[in-house]
């Protein structure tokens, strides 16, 4: 109907808008910030896009034309998730395009550093979608990290085919592709290295994967890391070579010394 408030300031969509006919306004408060017509050809004419997409509150009320009658097409949120069923890769796609509309990448950086949104309405906009990407990552590395400790390789890959960064770290900076050693999942393992996971990031104790699969006498994740040319990066190599020959552990100390750690070094009390 004209002057119709079909979307409101505040709300999280539930539904997407194509303005199939006649035009449609875009308000902060009272004021019209933006036009959205359905008879431009080279204009985009969908409504709600940011916080159907991405689950954040509208940053704007829409309201239809006073004038006359205006057409909607309507996509709902039930039958999206049936059609994004069907193709995944399209979701990210359609992110991915989203994003780039605000100068941002899939996990809220920047894609050219230092351009400025001059447009105060979209730098809201911005912000709200930085937070709410940040918040997906966080929510992204939490899923992954529990299937790559479970072992579930399906799972694993279906995050990644959604976006899930293979290299976000936990608060001791331990990777997915750590946990994924220091349990022992081969596959998992094999996966994250597929896909580009860092080799030889070190956690905050100083601990490669290759490391912790050592640690853990994980051997055949160790064959398959050593066989990717992982390093170990140990802080301590004398220490770790002392406790392995003590210990009886053939496998890890023959490790060691393959990787070119001194035999003639000494531990802490110099033995």
């Amino acid at each position: 109907m004209p002057g119709e408030e079909f979307v409101r300031c505040g709300d999280v969509a539930r539904e997407l808008y194509f303005v199939a006919d006649g035009f449609v306004h875009l308000l902060e408060g009272l004021e019209v910030k933006r036009e959205i017509r359905g008879d431009v050809a080279d204009m985009a004419s969908i409504v709600g896009e940011v916080s159907f997409f991405l689950g954040i509150p509208q940053s704007q009320t829409a309201r239809t034309s006073v004038d006359a009658d205006v057409r909607l097409l309507v996509l709902t949120t039930e039958n999206s998730e049936k059609l994004l069923g069907q193709y995944p890769e399209q979701q990210e796609l359609i992110l991915k395009n989203i994003l780039a509309s605000y100068n941002l990448d899939s996990h809220g950086r920047d894609l050219i550093e230092g351009q400025e949104e001059e447009d105060t309405s979209r730098q809201l906009q911005r912000e709200s979608i930085v937070l709410a990407m940040k918040r997906r990552d966080t929510e992204a590395f939490a899923a992954l990290s529990h299937a790559a400790t479970l072992g579930d390789v399906e799972e694993v890959r279906r995050l990644i085919r959604r976006g899930a960064d293979v290299n976000s770290a936990n608060y001791d900076m331990r990777t997915v592709l750590h946990m994924a050693c220091s349990e022992g999942n081969l596959r998992v393992v094999e996966v994250l290295l597929e896909h580009g996971a860092a080799k030889n990031l070190k956690s905050r104790w100083g601990n490669t994967p290759l490391s912790e699969a050592i640690h853990d006498k994980q051997a055949h994740v160790v064959q398959e890391l050593v066989k990717h040319q992982c390093q170990l990066c140990l802080d301590d190599p004398a220490g770790e070579m002392c406790e392995f020959a003590s210990q009886g552990d053939i496998d890890n100390l023959t490790l060691l010394l393959t990787n070119g750690v001194d035999p003639n070094q000494g531990d802490y009390d110099g033995r």
